[in-house]
């Protein structure tokens, strides 16, 4: 509700928009989960054989063979799954726009591993572009790592390594690992 003030009269100008964003100014910032879906939609067009399903928490593609004799050197067949549940924002290079960390996972065909990987996405021009992807682990390849949060440019993740001994289950080894965007290239940090 805003009090004007027009030619001696008072008026109330009564706003029937959301709480708090009636002096939010400029376009509405991207949507993360659609730019990684872009993405993975553009890689996927040149494979035969894919199906989309969606779930609340996941969108995943499914990148098949149409036979059993396929080539694992020239091609990624298996399920590409965007997580959405794991999304981060925040300004990663001091443009003062919300950047975008995406978790996603792929689960080679035919095999019994999923890799984490975490996409790294850049605010330009009101469009996330990808700048990069950190990898996040695997079954028996760590670190583990889980995305905690972006502050101050810094990614900050949880990791979980291997620790002599450890089954592939359960890395013991907690540890902390930082990541920025430097120069267009994603660095460790140590800060």
């Amino acid at each position: 509700m805003k009090l004007i003030l027009l030619s001696g009269f008072a008026f109330l100008l009564y706003s029937c928009g959301s709480a708090g964003t009636s002096d939010r100014q400029g376009p509405p910032a991207p949507d993360p989960i659609e730019e990684v879906k872009e993405i993975f939609t553009g890689r996927m067009s040149g494979y035969d054989s894919v199906s989309v399903a969606e779930t609340d928490s996941t969108y995943a593609y499914f990148v098949l063979p149409k036979t059993e004799e396929f080539s694992t050197e020239k091609e990624l067949f298996g399920e590409f799954s965007i997580d959405k549940k794991t999304v981060q924002t925040g300004d990663l290079n001091g443009d003062g726009l919300d950047d975008a960390v995406v978790q996603y996972s792929f689960t080679p065909h035919l095999e019994n591993n999923t890799l984490i990987y975490f996409k790294i996405l850049l605010q330009n021009g009101g469009k996330l572009e990808e700048s990069g992807e950190i990898y996040g682990g695997g079954r028996c390849e760590g670190p583990i790592l889980e995305i905690r949060e972006i502050k101050k440019g810094v990614i900050y993740f949880a990791g979980s390594e291997y620790a002599a001994g450890d089954p592939c289950c359960c890395p013991s080894v907690k540890k902390e690992y930082r990541f920025r965007v430097e120069n267009g290239r994603i660095v460790t940090s140590a800060e």
